[in-house]
């Protein structure tokens, strides 16, 4: 399912902010891969970067408190493991109603 065609959104439910945040760090989404109960999964291109990129997007009425904590953490840790066992974290975005983690994008099942 491509989203880029809905004007002005990259994601259904996020807010301008951080749809602007995101597009200012040079990320395009393509489609939603996967959805939890607090976050979409979407996978991005970054441009110039040569490869797909996974963001879990916490978004407005999801990431309050504690979910956006652990999704930080989840970025600090990830952002310094270097394994080619573990997917690698390489950005983090945060607005007032929202955040991204970035992640690489692996194939396969979800784990």
């Amino acid at each position: 399912r491509m989203l880029l065609s809905l004007p002005g959104r990259i994601l259904p439910a996020a807010c301008d902010g951080l749809r602007e945040a995101l597009e200012q760090r040079g990320y395009t989404q393509r489609e939603i891969i996967a959805r939890s109960v607090h976050a979409d999964v979407v996978v991005r291109r970054v441009e110039g970067a040569g490869g797909a990129l996974a963001g879990k997007c916490i978004h407005e009425g999801k990431g309050e408190g504690s979910v956006r904590g652990i999704v930080q953490r989840e970025y600090s840790i990830l952002s310094r493991v270097r394994h080619p066992n573990v997917a690698r974290a390489v950005d983090f975005v945060e607005v007032d109603c929202g955040c991204v983690l970035i992640m690489e994008l692996c194939a396969g099942a979800s784990l």
